[in-house]
């Protein structure tokens, strides 16, 4: 045995490798391969589904965007809500405010000075 890698003629398809003796036969090393092969399919595996599958990178930007979007609603009723709770508090405190409420929802007129013409928009032949 000159060289440090070289076929044992005593057992075949093992190989001696180094002064040590370590023996790999030809069952580990299809061993080696096919879990080679299975971590290689793990690991296609595992990329397909941190990118395509709804709980994956595609499916964090979607519900991000989602997110986003509810957040604009979010605030503009929560400015629309402001505006009413304000509007409500001045027709509860201010009697003018009050006043044209009234005048413009129920059609009612002050005094003498006023006129209400109402216009029908449908017309009978």
């Amino acid at each position: 045995m000159g060289s440090p890698r070289e076929k044992n003629p005593a057992g075949a398809g093992q190989i001696i490798v180094g002064k040590r003796n370590t023996r790999i036969t030809s069952r580990g090393v299809s061993f080696v391969y096919y879990l080679l092969i299975l971590l290689v399919a793990l690991n296609v595996l595992v990329v397909y589904a941190a990118f395509f599958l709804p709980s994956g990178i595609m499916g964090y930007r979607q519900k991000h965007r989602q997110v986003k979007e509810l957040e604009v609603v979010n605030d503009r009723l929560r400015l629309k809500n402001h505006l009413l709770y304000q509007k409500i508090r001045k027709a509860k405190t201010d009697p003018r405010s009050q006043e044209r409420l009234v005048r413009e929802h129920l059609g009612w007129v002050k005094g003498d000075k006023e006129i209400v013409v109402e216009f029908s928009s449908s017309q009978s032949p």
